[in-house]
């Protein structure tokens, strides 16, 4: 048994903060690629059924593919502070975000901790404010971002590190 998420991975992203998730934020470390999350932790691997799938699959094709861009950084101020890139338009996210929390409440994105959800894509996390400085100006001059975003994707953490289990498509 192990722990589940449904993300909207960002290829175009991973390729400039790629490095910095790897380094700097533990599920980077543990092979998550860039993505901006819509339901973490989901479904323990015990309950991923091919029904319960397919609930998600039937969720996420109600949204049509879309493009994004990702064009501001900011952080929120946890322990440890982390900073994020802000996704254009971030209403698509919110509303695949509520869509997933309606079907599946028992799963409220990040285990119902934050009132209100912001969705963000993690470039980096420490307690190091220069280090996070340094990363902020040398991603300020790579954005912005471009992304056709197709699919969500149900992510699975094995012993290995987090590994793609399903593709969850958008509507094309």
């Amino acid at each position: 048994m192990s722990e589940t998420a449904i993300v909207v991975t960002v290829l175009e992203a991973e390729r400039i903060v790629g490095r910095w998730r790897r380094k700097l934020t533990e599920n980077g470390a543990n092979g998550m690629p860039a993505h901006v999350t819509l339901i973490s932790p989901f479904s323990d691997t015990a309950e991923m059924t091919a029904e319960r799938i397919d609930e998600a699959r039937t969720v996420v094709a109600e949204f049509d593919a879309f493009d994004c861009r990702f064009s501001g950084i900011a952080h929120f101020e946890s322990k440890p502070r982390l900073l994020y890139l802000q996704p254009q338009p971030d209403h698509v996210f919110r509303a695949l975000i509520e869509a997933l929390s309606k079907r599946f409440p028992e799963h409220p994105p990040y285990g119902g901790v934050h009132p209100d959800v912001i969705p963000h894509l993690t470039a980096a996390e420490s307690d190091d404010h220069d280090r996070l400085r340094a990363v902020e100006r040398e991603l300020e001059a790579l954005l912005p971002i471009e992304a056709r975003l197709t699919e969500a994707v149900l992510m699975e953490l094995q012993e290995v590190g987090w590994r793609r289990h399903s593709a969850v498509p958008l509507n094309a």
